[in-house]
């Protein structure tokens, strides 16, 4: 699997295996067990549920069968550690995302999820992260069922991002608005003074996200003015709507949720 953009820089005099081996990585033949805390109890797959949410509200969840019903997918991929460890060509099994969502009937309502496992971690992922088959919730690994040390009965499996983001003892997958840090990595900027423009690429790799979506309110064209912030809550600058498309080259939208 290639390394993607969030991957980035050289390994200089290590052999990167064409390109598969992100910078500071070692490969392993091993699987590293790492948690943020101490592991859950193994639960009983009579009781295990995977529930999908948006906000508070529980839209549907699937028992044990009832995920297992669904149409599965492997995969062959490489993953990669923070704490520097990469190993390659593991093989996945289990439901993409994509699947889950098409299940549930629903359409994304918000462009990010936050993924929360039974022993109370929870991590937050761009919708555009896991969508397009680019994520799994998994259950199989190297064509076992996925052991309890590496996250089963079933984990998130994010391949392409820092294997911090694939969730271990998933439970329930949140459609959710960004928090504070989230902001942050993402674009640079504080909650406040967030700017349409100069996102911070640096913060964006180092945190392992894609690069955030932005779109222009279709609305602001009602305005000869707008006001933006400058990257900071106490400064704003001030344009025109068609300044704001050819700064940001980004699309005009309708960005106003249905009631």
């Amino acid at each position: 699997m290639p390394i993607n953009r969030s991957f980035g820089g050289r390994n200089r005099g290590v052999d990167n295996h064409g390109g598969r081996l992100p910078p500071g990585q070692s490969l392993t033949d091993g699987f590293p067990v790492l948690t943020a805390g101490p592991a859950p109890r193994p639960p009983s797959l009579a009781d295990w549920g995977l529930t999908l949410k948006v906000g508070p509200k529980p839209l549907r969840t699937w028992t044990w069968a009832e995920f297992n019903a669904l149409p599965q997918t492997e995969i062959v991929v490489d993953i990669h550690c923070v704490t520097t460890w990469s190993k390659f060509d593991t093989r996945w099994r289990g439901v993409t995302v994509d699947a889950l969502l098409a299940a549930a009937g629903v359409q994304p309502p918000t462009p990010w999820i936050l993924a929360h496992s039974l022993d109370g971690y929870s991590t937050n992922v761009p919708l555009a992260d896991l969508a397009g088959g680019r994520a799994l919730v998994a259950t199989h690994f190297d064509d076992k069922p996925l052991a309890h040390e590496h996250g089963g009965p079933a984990r998130l499996l994010v391949p392409h991002l820092y294997f911090w983001k694939s969730a271990k003892w998933v439970n329930a997958l949140q459609f959710t608005k960004a928090d504070a840090a989230f902001v942050k990595q993402q674009t640079g900027f504080s909650i406040g003074g967030v700017s349409p423009v100069a996102h911070a690429p640096a913060a964006q790799a180092a945190a392992g996200w894609s690069a955030p979506v932005v779109l222009v309110d279709q609305d602001l064209f009602r305005f000869p003015e707008i006001w933006a912030a400058a990257g900071h809550p106490n400064g704003v600058f001030c344009l025109r709507p068609d300044d704001l498309l050819r700064l940001t080259g980004a699309p005009a939208a309708d960005v106003v949720e249905p009631a």
